[in-house]
C-alpha cells in the first residue's frame, strides 16, 4: 500500500517541474497533446478497438541531436471495452467498460526528416473509479463496484508520426499492458480463457490495448 501513496507524490513533483520548467528551459521544451483513443481489453469475449475515449497530456522533451530526443508527459487517458447490441441479428447483449488513468509516459524518439518513431513505456494509476455495464433482455447489471482493476498499470508503447511544421505534429500511438490490468476476474461472468497472445504467454487476466490518434503542440518561439 505504501507504493500507492508514493505514486501521487511522484506525479505532483513531476507536475510542478513541468509547470515550473522556466528554470530548466535551457535544456527542456514543453508541449501539450490531445488524442482520440480507441481501446479494447484482451482477455474478455469482445474484440476490436470499439470503445472511444480521450487522451490529454502536458509534457517536456529534450533534443539530444537532430535524430534523437527524450520525452515525458503527465497524461489522462480513458481505456476500456464496448460491445453494442445488434437487434437485427438477434443479439441483445450490450457491454461497456470505462476505466480512467492518470500516468507518466516515458519514451525516446527517432527522427528522420519530417517523420518520427516513438518507443517507450508508461506507468499509471486508476482515478475516478470505473464504469461497467452489462445489459440484455433479462438483466441490467451495474458492476462499478465489482471486479476492480489493479491500482497500478504498466504498459509499453510505440508510435509513428509526422511533423506538420515546427510547432505541430500528428501521429498514431499504441499502448499494450505488460502485466494484467485486472486479475482474479470472475470467469463465470465473462469468458476469460481466450487464445490471444497475452493469455498464452503472460497467464490469465485482462490487458488493456489502445490506439491513439494524436496532435501535439510545442510551446516554442516562432522564428
Amino acid at each position: 500500500m505504501r507504493k500507492y501513496k508514493l505514486f501521487p507524490i511522484v506525479l505532483t513533483v513531476l507536475g510542478l517541474f513541468i509547470v515550473n520548467f522556466s528554470h530548466a528551459q535551457k535544456y527542456f521544451k514543453a508541449n501539450a497533446t490531445l488524442a482520440v483513443v480507441g481501446s479494447q481489453v484482451e482477455g474478455d469475449s469482445y474484440g476490436g478497438y470499439k470503445k472511444l475515449g480521450i487522451y490529454a497530456s502536458v509534457g517536456i522533451y529534450r533534443d539530444f541531436s537532430r535524430l534523437f530526443s527524450w520525452h515525458s508527459e503527465i497524461m489522462f487517458v480513458q481505456k476500456g471495452s464496448q460491445k453494442l447490441a445488434n437487434v437485427v441479428k438477434g443479439d441483445y447483449d450490450y457491454y461497456k467498460l470505462n476505466v480512467n488513468y492518470l500516468g507518466v509516459p516515458l519514451y525516446i524518439r527517432f527522427r528522420q526528416e519530417k517523420y518520427f518513431i516513438d518507443l517507450g513505456a508508461e506507468i499509471s494509476t486508476t482515478v475516478l473509479g470505473k464504469k461497467e455495464r452489462v445489459i440484455n433482455l433479462r438483466t441490467s447489471q451495474n458492476l462499478d463496484d465489482q471486479f476492480p482493476f489493479n491500482r497500478i498499470a504498466y504498459d509499453y508503447l510505440w508510435g509513428l508520426g509526422y511533423y506538420l511544421n515546427k510547432k505541430w505534429e500528428v501521429g498514431l500511438r499504441a499502448s499494450f499492458s505488460i502485466v494484467p490490468a485486472r486479475s482474479n476476474f470472475d470467469a463465470g461472468f465473462q469468458r476469460l480463457y481466450t487464445s490471444d497472445f497475452y493469455t498464452r504467454i503472460a497467464g490469465f487476466g485482462q490487458y488493456h490495448n489502445t490506439i491513439r490518434l494524436f496532435a501535439t503542440y510545442k510551446f516554442i518561439k516562432s522564428e
